[in-house]
């Protein structure tokens, strides 16, 4: 294999994932996000300072996401 060919190889395998999900009307793809942009992470979450055990150990994450029934005290379950 040539150098060329080699630093191709590297820059293909180095290249931004999201660029080839793209649909074809040009837009994002619909990602996952551990945090809705319209809601505040709990208190008691911010200042939890643990890890995942795994072969990272990667330190938590807080999720807070929007649901509607929230606020009447209804959440989901396997129906919704």
């Amino acid at each position: 294999m040539s150098d060329d060919a080699y630093m191709s190889f590297l820059d293909k395998a180095n290249a931004d994932l999201n660029a080839g999900l793209k649909t074809q009307q040009g837009t994002e793809p619909n990602g996952t996000e551990t945090v809705d942009a319209t809601t505040q992470i709990p208190t008691p979450l911010q200042s939890v300072d643990s890890y995942y055990i795994s072969d990272t150990d990667e330190p938590f994450e807080p999720v807070s996401l929007f649901w509607k029934g929230a606020k009447q005290g209804t959440w989901p379950s396997p129906g919704t």
